[in-house]
């Protein structure tokens, strides 16, 4: 998961909600009415959104950070579900409406012929109120990516582990003890697991290349850092990229 600074909600979009809230139906429509409130989710144009949410995204489902399509592949995504939990005293009508309560996903294994099927993001969430949310950098600041392809908090962080493990499932089937079952439907693990074999290599090359140079290597972490973060379309699994290579440059300055 990576950090999403949140954009302006399309032109079109905005008159389109606008007509929409100025309609007796919508003024009347009850908080626990939400096929009426889809409904109007519904009107709105979608690839607007899409759109837009594609490019902020630069390409990434907002969980797990596999790639996604500026098509109708793409999951519009309600952070705060459109259906009322009872007990959510956040809960607003507004949102099923709002482009900042909307986020790109992917399907999260909806597709799959796994027999052990573990769906993911938004498809495992459904209607369930999370807590973590990658509009907000403190949360991020608090992923760790481990080199089995495990993805954590560090500090604990009981409530933003909650969701990452029982709600959005990201770290596949798992155990009483907590321990991996299963990977998703969608090889979550085990792609991660794979970016970190590709910064290992990766790091391997600048030694071979720079030897003992420190200076050199870092700024090969630098390059490589800014080349990820500056593309239109970013890699698969970039938050992972990023970690372990801020890590190594942590990790050389305090020797």
């Amino acid at each position: 998961m990576i950090y999403i600074k949140k954009q302006n909600a399309p032109k079109k979009m905005i008159e389109q909600v606008a007509a929409i809230k100025a309609e007796d139906g919508w003024k009347t429509a009850a908080d626990t009415d939400t096929e009426r409130l889809r409904s109007y989710f519904d009107q709105l144009d979608k690839n607007a959104i899409r759109n837009a949410l594609y490019e902020e995204q630069h390409g990434l489902c907002a969980y797990c950070m596999r790639r996604i399509h500026n098509d109708e592949s793409m999951v519009i995504e309600h952070w705060q579900p459109v259906k009322k939990n009872e007990n959510d005293t956040q809960w607003k009508k507004d949102n099923a409406l709002a482009y900042s309560n909307m986020l790109g996903c992917c399907d999260g294994g909806k597709k799959s012929d796994d027999t052990r099927k573990v769906l993911s993001c938004d498809a495992s969430k459904s209607n369930e109120r999370i807590i973590i949310s990658p509009w907000k950098k403190e949360h991020i600041e608090k992923i760790v990516y481990r080199s089995s392809g495990r993805i954590a908090t560090n500090p604990y962080d009981e409530e933003l582990e909650h969701d990452i493990n029982y709600v959005l499932h990201l770290n596949g089937k798992l155990d009483e003890n907590g321990n991996i079952v299963h990977d998703t439907s969608t090889a979550l693990i085990k792609g991660r697991r794979e970016v970190y074999q590709d910064f290992s290599y990766f790091m391997e090359a600048l030694g071979r290349k720079y030897g003992n140079d420190e200076n050199k290597i870092q700024n090969g972490i630098y390059k490589k850092i800014n080349e990820m973060e500056s593309a239109k379309e970013y890699e698969q699994f970039i938050g992972v990229w990023l970690f372990f290579l801020r890590r190594r440059v942590r990790g050389a300055r305090k020797k």
